[in-house]
């Protein structure tokens, strides 16, 4: 795991320094990037989606997909032969699926942060898409904007009460600096989120941003050899590797 990724307190929300290991998709349109209104967030409560691998249709055969988080996986869905997948009612957590949100702060002497938490009782659990048919992985849901420069992946993530968080940290590795701003409204229940992260990451300054957001023009593709439906903990989230 990059160093960078073990980011304090918001590292579950922020972007991924390393890039990761999945080259999203190229559009033939950039991606819209729709911000719903700050004063009136909506919780999501269905799902779906077509896999793509490689840039091809989907060609792995029925299975299934599961929302997968820190403490178990929550609900699983059937995966069609071409590869589309629906969760009709996302599920609602327990409280054992969750997580204080202040628990997640951790400290490094390469970084800096400025936060603001509107409840600090806030708990959180937030999710992969685990694919099981003729292999496994995970699926991400993944736009490129050519005009931008950047890459967007949705993040599917579950707030058990209504809550505004904003972060900005600013990291220093190597001489280069990283600063990741994060600024949601969560209301209770589902929330989807964009995770914007620039496509060259080898500048000396890499900005990246955590929103309130859905991405569309984008693909849900799948990223083969992921080991276990349940993940150890929120570092081993996508977001964290």
């Amino acid at each position: 795991m990059n160093k960078l990724l073990l980011l304090p307190l918001t590292t579950v929300l922020l972007a991924s320094c390393s890039g990761g290991t999945t080259t999203p998709p190229t559009n033939t349109t950039p991606p819209t990037i729709v911000t719903p209104p700050i004063t009136a967030p909506k919780a999501v409560t269905s799902l779906s989606g077509k896999v793509t691998e490689n840039g091809s249709a989907w060609a792995g055969g029925e299975g299934t997909v599961t929302l997968s988080a820190p403490k178990g996986y929550l609900s699983t869905t059937t995966l069609k032969a071409d590869g589309t997948f629906s969760f009709a009612t996302l599920p609602t957590p327990t409280a054992n699926d969750l997580i204080l949100y202040t628990s997640l702060k951790e400290t490094s002497d390469n970084c800096t942060e400025k936060e603001s938490l509107s409840d600090t009782s806030l708990r959180v659990t937030i999710v992969n898409f685990f694919l099981e048919a003729q292999s496994s992985g995970l699926i991400r849901l993944f736009a490129s904007d050519s005009e931008a420069k950047t890459n967007v992946e949705g993040v599917l993530f579950y707030a058990d009460r209504d809550s505004k968080i904003t972060n900005t940290q600013t990291c220093i590795f190597n001489s280069q600096t990283f600063v990741n701003t994060l600024d949601i409204q969560l209301v209770k229940g589902w929330n989807q989120l964009v995770n914007i992260v620039p496509q060259d990451m080898t500048t000396p300054t890499v900005n990246t941003t955590v929103q309130n957001g859905t991405v569309t023009n984008g693909k849900w593709v799948y990223e083969p050899n992921a080991t276990s439906k349940s993940l150890k903990s929120l570092s081993d989230t996508h977001l964290l590797r």
